[in-house]
């Protein structure tokens, strides 16, 4: 056969491949005519608010028709933009299929969130990129599920949002996950709050995690439930006074404080090189924190050899803070940090030490015996509430040679100094608690041990405490939690450094009524009755062959019962006092003072109001003969007066203590006043009462005056006994 020539074969194969042989169709195929190619734009993207305004786009491409679904639907052409207000708050997505020439269709989506914004602001720290900020609601300084959270962008801007408007969560603390950085978040404007080395240092206001008790009431994942609430409101307090006082001497609001540096240069201390020596005491806190937690375990492990128990067989955790006293350190203006005294001359941040306080959690796995003593869950808690650190892992004696430019004999070691068997080197206060769920509520047998250093002396407090978390639910606003308390002070230390405790210098009753704003009442009183009570318990003594008992016992509830009746202010919870109520007050406690005399019984009842101001007002009233009766009034730590009276004077005094007002015109013992312990004269120190900071801009001289306060309230046993229920309850 012939051969037939290439050209002849390349025109039949391009023939065929048109569809013109082979009995196929003489038009184009359907296949061939490309789709619809859709285009959709927005300016915005990703979350906005409720209510916005959005507006998007879109074009199309070989589109014949288009129809609009899901979040829209309307008449639409191949190209145009739609502007809706997005009143709902979920995930929008607007989807639109358009369709070619030939009726084949295409579709293209464009989404939008609307929610609501709870907190946002910046990260301020060399490391702010993508970074985990959530709400803490529950103060346990842990990311918890339950938890709002937003990821920060490359120039460290965070936003947390949330499907439902949370009021209540845009004032409560924000943190970074996995950092020490952290804002408790007093501003109003939720847009801007801003986390720092410097908000930082305010983080020693809140609860450190470790002494959150179990169970539904304190850890609830319900949003700002009672307890947090509380915890919040008071937190917020107890912030805007240590504000206060830190501005006394630097001048610095709030506000400034937060500022970042790269975006302003109005404020010389609000510096970038001073937020990385910051960072750097914080990277020597974790540091110090897990020599501590090696060295307990060191020590358990000793204290544990032959029982078949070892440090594996509980759970210790730690926290540590800088105290927001070390802020007049960093917000100084003058020649940092040389104007830390008049006669210091430090010639860096590095021959500094810094105030901070540490906290080791230990608690029983089940496997150890008395981990569940009874049904009673075990812990304790180890504080070193003043210690002083440097930026390079050491640890300083509190000392006024060691504060700045120390030598090398200030350097503490852990074990031999903080954990050895002879006197510590500092102070140390160590919380040993049984805790249980019954039907009356949390109840809690609590031991607190604090040792004096300097004075080589040790003070102990034992606990039997009831909270009412069963109805706690119901009452909205507030919940109730009773106490009887026994303490001693100024007790020895043995040969070891181990408190000699033997017998309560004093026991006494109170009740405390906190409120969710922050503001709290405490009755507090005592009688033969109670002191004939047996001891509290000293939880350090139980063991398997000592149980505790099944609850607290009856004839502590029955003292309970019989707590000084006080309809109002108290039980019915006021928080706008009016001279009627205070009478009531007036007639409540003259009325128990009489029926103690007339029973030939010593008695003292106090009646404590904490405001949502940080401030505070109480009213002791002391009986022991008709002759020898005595009210004393305080105002914010300072005596207002002290009356001792005949009986029938009593009720006078009482009166014209209650009825004190104060700058504002209210109520001392109102919750609404507004009084607190601020003093524009003073301000604090994290150094001792001989070694302080005075910085050129303040003329007055500066006093620690929290620790004067303390030390004013540790003269009167009156107010030692209320001071110790305040604390507990802090």
């Amino acid at each position: 056969m012939k051969k037939l020539p290439i050209s002849i074969l390349v025109l039949i194969f391009l023939i065929s491949s048109c569809g013109g042989g082979g009995g196929g169709g003489g038009g184009p195929s359907s296949n061939s005519i490309p789709s619809a190619i859709i285009n959709l734009t927005s300016d915005q993207s990703g979350q906005v608010d409720i209510g916005t305004e959005y507006t998007f786009s879109w074009t199309t491409t070989n589109a014949s028709s288009c129809k609009s679904s899901g979040d829209w639907n309307i008449t639409v052409g191949t190209s145009g933009s739609h502007t809706l207000t997005l009143d709902d708050s979920k995930n929008y997505t607007f989807t639109l299929t358009c369709q070619n020439s030939s009726g084949n269709n295409s579709s293209g989506s464009i989404s939008i969130t609307a929610n609501y914004l709870l907190i946002g602001g910046k990260i301020i720290n060399s490391d702010n990129s993508n970074k985990t900020v959530y709400i803490d609601q529950n103060f346990n300084r842990a990311l918890d599920s339950f938890e709002y959270s937003g990821q920060s962008d490359s120039s460290g801007n965070y936003q947390i949002r949330s499907f439902n408007n949370l009021e209540c969560l845009k004032n409560y603390p924000v943190a970074v996950d996995n950092s020490y950085l952290y804002s408790i978040n007093p501003l109003t404007n939720n847009e801007e709050v801003n986390i720092s080395p410097l908000t930082s240092m305010f983080k020693n206001l809140t609860p450190s995690g470790l002494f959150n008790y179990p169970g539904d009431f304190h850890n609830s994942e319900t949003s700002c439930n009672l307890f947090n609430s509380y915890v919040n409101s008071y937190t917020l307090a107890s912030l805007n006074t240590a504000v206060e006082f830190q501005k006394n001497i630097t001048q610095y609001s709030y506000a400034e404080i937060q500022q970042d540096p790269s975006s302003t240069n109005s404020y010389p201390a609000i510096d970038t090189a001073r937020f990385k020596d910051i960072d750097t005491f914080y990277s020597s806190l974790i540091q110090l924190e897990a020599q501590l937690i090696t060295d307990i375990k060191s020590i358990l492990d000793d204290g544990l050899s032959g029982t078949g128990y070892s440090s594996a067989d509980y759970t210790i955790t730690s926290s540590s803070d800088i105290d927001n006293k070390n802020l007049v350190i960093f917000l100084n203006e003058q020649n940092y940090p040389a104007s830390l005294s008049d006669y210091y001359n430090p010639s860096s941040i590095d021959d500094i030490t810094i105030n901070a306080n540490f906290i080791i959690s230990i608690d029983p796995n089940d496997n150890i015996s008395t981990s569940n003593l009874n049904g009673w869950d075990e812990s304790f808690n180890i504080i070193l509430p003043r210690t002083f650190v440097t930026n390079n892992n050491q640890f300083m004696r509190d000392n006024s040679n060691c504060y700045v430019n120390f030598s090398s004999y200030c350097i503490l070691d852990v074990v031999n100094d903080l954990f050895s068997d002879s006197l510590q080197a500092y102070d140390s206060t160590t919380y040993y608690r049984l805790l249980k769920e019954t039907s009356r509520g949390t109840e809690i047998l609590q031991t607190i041990e604090e040792i004096n250093f300097l004075e080589e002396s040790c003070s102990v407090t034992n606990t039997s405490m009831i909270t009412d978390t069963i109805n706690a639910s119901t009452s909205g606003s507030f919940y109730i939690r009773d106490v009887y308390a026994n303490r001693q002070v100024n007790i020895s230390l043995d040969y070891e450094g181990d408190c000699m405790y033997w017998y309560p210098d004093y026991k006494w009753m109170y009740s405390i009524k906190a409120f969710e704003n922050g503001s709290r009442i405490i009755l507090a009183w005592d009688n033969n009755n109670i002191d004939s009570l047996p001891d509290a318990y000293d939880i350090t003594d139980f063991d398997e062959d000592n149980l505790p008992p099944n609850q607290i016992e009856n004839q502590f509830i029955d003292e309970f019962l019989e707590r000084p009746s006080m309809p109002v202010g108290f039980d019915a919870g006021h928080f706008t006092m009016t001279s009627e109520n205070l009478d009531a007050i007036v007639s409540s406690l003259s009325d128990y003072t009489y029926e103690k005399y007339n029973n030939n019984e010593f008695s003292w009842v106090e009646y404590f109001v904490g405001n949502i101001n940080d401030g505070y007002a109480s009213l002791i009233v002391e009986q022991s003969s008709y002759y020898n009766s005595s009210v004393y009034c305080v105002k914010d730590g300072n005596e207002l007066f002290y009356q001792l009276t005949n009986l029938g004077m009593i009720a006078y005094f009482i009166d014209s203590c209650i009825k004190l007002v104060d700058e504002s015109g209210h109520y001392i013992f109102s919750r609404s006043s507004t009084h607190n312990s601020v003093n524009s004269n003073f301000t604090v120190s994290p150094y001792s009462s001989s070694d302080l900071v005075s910085l050129s801009n303040i003329q007055s001289e500066i006093k620690n005056n929290t620790k004067d306060l303390l030390d004013e309230e540790t003269e009167s046993l009156k107010r030692n006994r209320i001071q110790g229920a305040a604390s507990i309850e802090k």
